[in-house]
């Protein structure tokens, strides 16, 4: 299942450059992990027997966004393991890709 949460960006997302600091992408990414799952799991996801655990996460940065830029994070488990999922996001312009992340679990 694929899902897309839209981001609000703010002005405090951005640098001095004015555009969106790298280090905001993993807070959009993680909103879109958590609307993932709600969608998924619905009002169910935060039971004590659902353990949602980022171990480790990379991103690549293709294109700088920009605070006037109307973004979207696409969520989906890749793959499914017995003991791990590798879920990837990438936030996304209307017209180019901005970024991509994965992030095993």
């Amino acid at each position: 299942m694929k899902h897309s949460t839209d981001i609000q960006l703010r002005f405090n997302d951005t640098d001095a450059l004015g555009h969106v600091n790298n280090s905001t992408y993993f807070s959009f990414y993680d909103l879109g992990k958590t609307e993932y799952f709600h969608a998924v799991r619905g009002n169910n996801l935060f039971e004590r027997n659902v353990d949602i655990v980022v171990a480790h996460a990379e991103v690549d940065f293709i294109e700088p966004v920009f605070l006037t830029d109307q973004i979207a994070v696409q969520t989906q488990v890749s793959k499914m393991g017995t003991k791990a999922s590798l879920s990837s996001n990438k936030s996304s312009t209307s017209n180019r890709e901005a970024s991509n992340a994965a992030a095993p679990r």
